[in-house]
């Protein structure tokens, strides 16, 4: 692998076309249908916002894609071992590049670069009569499963919405869209990803903590960015941040 790979803005039409993107879009339906039922029988109506948010996200960038003429099929995919070196490889560099900070700013032995969005269920909810069996199947399925359901919850939307929806505008049509302004794709790809570490901050962090924090989940970011320019899949960096947030959400449920 090249340190820095050269790519231009004609390289995401790779990027987009060499991926099993449908299949993860046709279970982000599914899930997302099932996540708002549920929702809706909790009367959580703040969760059902965020999944219409991510869906929004997930179609509004292919729907971009697909008239910018970058998407023009779905059959090209690359094999699964691939998939599976190439999510490794993001997956180590984001662990690793954690710890160093960490252990740099922190002194302190940790994997967390930005903090992934958490579900808390009701421990008593209101429930919606009409869709409650929704509620106590997903319940007892979790049950069953002896999984805590707000993480069971969770990895779903982690690979289903939250990752899909950020990589998709963040390392995909942001900076499709920067580049082609910019003509320099590398630096299109930096500033949405400071638009993208920004979020994951600004809403927690106040003052110098806020500045800290948000150069940290930039450097996450960089190697999601990085890894996608490698692979020359958008596939790729979707599996790695689902990954980690899977890793760092159930480090948090101990």
């Amino acid at each position: 692998m090249e340190l820095l790979p050269e790519f231009d803005v004609e390289d995401y039409k790779e990027i987009i076309d060499n991926s099993p993107l449908l299949y993860i879009i046709i279970f982000s339906i599914i899930f997302a249908v099932t996540g708002i039922l549920l929702n809706l029988s909790m009367i959580n109506t703040f969760e059902v916002i965020t999944i219409i948010l991510f869906l929004f996200m997930i179609f509004g960038s292919i729907t971009i894609f697909t008239l910018s003429g970058v998407v023009t099929d779905w059959k090209e995919r690359k094999d699964v071992i691939t998939y599976i070196l190439m999510t490794m490889v993001g997956l180590t560099l984001i662990l690793v590049s954690a710890v160093v900070v960490g252990l740099i700013r922190f002194q302190t032995f940790t994997f967390v670069l930005w903090k992934p969005y958490v579900t808390e269920f009701p421990v008593d909810p209101q429930l919606y009569t009409p869709l409650a069996p929704v509620y106590i199947n997903f319940m007892s399925f979790s049950q069953a499963l002896r999984i805590d359901p707000n993480v069971l919850y969770d990895v779903g939307k982690y690979f289903l919405l939250v990752a899909p929806g950020e990589e998709l505008v963040f390392r995909g049509i942001m900076p499709f869209l920067l580049a082609k302004l910019v003509k320099t794709p590398w630096v299109g790809g930096m500033i949405s990803n400071a638009f993208w570490a920004s979020l994951h901050t600004i809403m927690t962090y106040t003052g110098p903590e806020l500045l800290t924090w948000t150069f940290i989940a930039y450097v996450g970011g960089f190697w999601l960015l990085y890894v996608m320019v490698q692979s020359m899949d958008i596939t790729t960096p979707i599996l790695v941040h689902a990954v980690y947030n899977t890793i760092v959400r159930l480090m948090g449920a101990r």
